[in-house]
């Protein structure tokens, strides 16, 4: 993922959670894509592509809105995003692992609901 470097001078509290939330996604994708170049990657119905693509977008879309001060961020894709953690842990072994995926898809929803609510 492409890390743009962000003026962060006057946000305002909205954009504070936009940027919360992109170490988690940039963590989100580490985490499965190291998984899915390990021994045992995520089985096709998985369908890894799509859930790095979603990330991806979302990434991009919060560092355009943060930057540019214009546009949206789909917050329906980053709800789906927290789910797609949630379902990566069925295919994974290593409790500290999964509570790692727990607790990124939790921040993920929990920040999205306090954007929601904006």
């Amino acid at each position: 993922m492409k890390e743009d470097k962000l003026v962060l001078n006057n946000l305002s509290k909205k954009e504070n959670y936009f940027i919360s939330l992109l170490p988690l996604l940039n963590m989100a994708h580490k985490l499965l894509t190291r998984k899915n170049s390990g021994k045992k990657p995520f089985s096709y119905n998985f369908h890894f592509d799509l859930k790095i693509h979603l990330i991806e977008e979302s990434y991009e879309q919060i560092t355009s809105y943060i930057s540019n001060k214009k546009g949206e961020v789909n917050l329906s894709i980053l709800n789906e995003i927290s789910l797609d953690l949630i379902s990566a842990t069925k295919e994974i072994k290593i409790e500290s692992l999964v509570n790692d995926f727990k607790y990124l898809s939790n921040q993920i929803n929990e920040t999205v609901n306090i954007i929601e609510k904006m």
